[in-house]
């Protein structure tokens, strides 16, 4: 899987994993309705995990809320992104008790999402970026530079995060 969301975050190599997910991740470790089922089965072709961020990952020190976050890349079937990404996005963040941002990609268009969640790691807010093509992914990565990020702690690199990928 490509690590388009590590160039565009510009994540030192400290920060890079990667752990394949499973087909049918979802399914196998949360009870989904149908539509979400349905949701997995016919858009998601693939999920890993691509980074992390914490004391272990990156130098970044945790705080009382959080101890770590994961970088989500999700590649989408054909033609379903568009109209999907919004959907898997709150699907991931609601059920995966983790701090996630989450990079979208059909191979063309992406989007990035990143969730609030409060300390029982429940969604309070979803962000998600219009779609992204190649031309403003470059633009937007001078944005994210981590070198660049308030890293006293992760509250403070998330609360970034959030505030770049809501405008």
């Amino acid at each position: 899987m490509e690590n388009w969301l590590i160039d565009l975050l510009q994540l030192p190599e400290a920060c890079q994993v990667e752990e394949v997910l499973p087909p049918y991740f979802l399914s196998k470790n949360f009870t989904l309705t149908p539509g979400e089922k349905n949701l997995e089965k016919f858009s998601i072709d693939a999920m890993a995990i691509v980074a992390a961020i914490g004391p272990d990952y990156g130098d970044v020190p945790a705080s009382e809320e959080m101890k770590s976050v994961a970088m989500l890349v999700i590649e989408t079937k054909g033609g379903k992104l568009l109209k999907e990404a919004g959907k898997i996005a709150e699907m991931l963040h609601h059920y995966v008790p983790q701090h996630l941002l989450i990079g979208l990609t059909d191979g063309e268009t992406a989007f990035l999402s990143i969730a609030k969640k409060n300390e029982a790691m429940q969604v309070e807010e979803t962000f998600i970026t219009k779609p992204l093509i190649p031309e403003a992914m470059v633009a937007l990565s001078a944005k994210f530079d981590f070198e660049k990020m308030d890293k006293t702690n992760l509250n403070s690199l998330w609360s970034g995060y959030c505030e770049l990928i809501k405008t």
